[in-house]
């Protein structure tokens, strides 16, 4: 399942004082007979990879990178041992491979129930020239 988004926008000032910026998810399958978002119902979308890109942008700006110690974790584990790992930790894997930007840093949290589809989708940042790669950190081991 890959996560979808059909609208962003800023100021939404309907939901109270402050600017936001608000991304609406794909494929909604209630059907809420007073949703003010009924086309958020159908499964098409962008993926939120593009989406992903958009918020990495907020760390950089100009031609350098201004996230300096800005950290984002991908996986890791739960105080039971559950994977924390989700779509969305593959969707910003997606994004920071495409983007190849030094910062935000991009870490991930290792343990002993990390999935095997995390460390393939790893394996492309180590083994393609050029790309920069995650921190790994023993999520076990910090516990």
């Amino acid at each position: 399942m890959k996560l979808k988004y059909f609208q962003k926008g800023f100021n939404y000032s309907q939901d109270g004082r402050g600017n936001r910026l608000i991304y609406h998810l794909q494929g909604c399958n209630l059907t809420c007979p007073w949703c003010a978002n009924p086309e958020g119902m159908r499964p098409e979308g962008v993926l939120t990879a593009a989406l992903l890109k958009h918020m990495l942008v907020f760390f950089n700006v100009a031609d350098r990178s201004w996230a300096i110690s800005q950290n984002l974790i991908i996986g890791g584990r739960d105080v039971a041992g559950n994977d924390l790992t989700n779509e969305t930790s593959y969707a910003l894997f997606d994004a920071y491979y495409d983007m190849n930007l030094p910062q935000p840093i991009l870490s991930v949290k290792l343990h002993k129930n990390t999935p095997d589809r995390l460390y393939e989708e790893m394996g492309r940042f180590f083994f393609t020239p050029g790309v920069l790669t995650p921190s790994l950190f023993n999520d076990d081991a910090l516990s």
